[in-house]
């Protein structure tokens, strides 16, 4: 499973958006794909487990702005 994150600059309601960017990847399961989705149910059927989260952290890449030598460099 992967999730997109937006890092925002200032408070919640007034911010604005930054270049850099979050992915967030999980493994899911079996148990964990079949189960259902409700806000107030909790999950005692998921298989017990560690949680193992990993993320990748990057600045989004601008358009027309980057040469060759300055992807490299990333």
């Amino acid at each position: 499973m992967k999730k997109t994150l937006v890092f925002f600059r200032g408070k919640p309601s007034q911010g604005t958006r930054t270049d850099w960017i979050m992915h967030e990847y999980r493994l899911v399961t079996a148990d964990t794909c079949n189960a259902p989705h409700k806000k107030n149910q909790t999950q005692n059927h998921v298989v017990e487990m560690e949680n193992w989260v990993l993320c990748r952290i990057f600045l989004k890449k601008r358009s027309g702005g980057a040469t060759k030598n300055e992807d490299d460099s990333l």
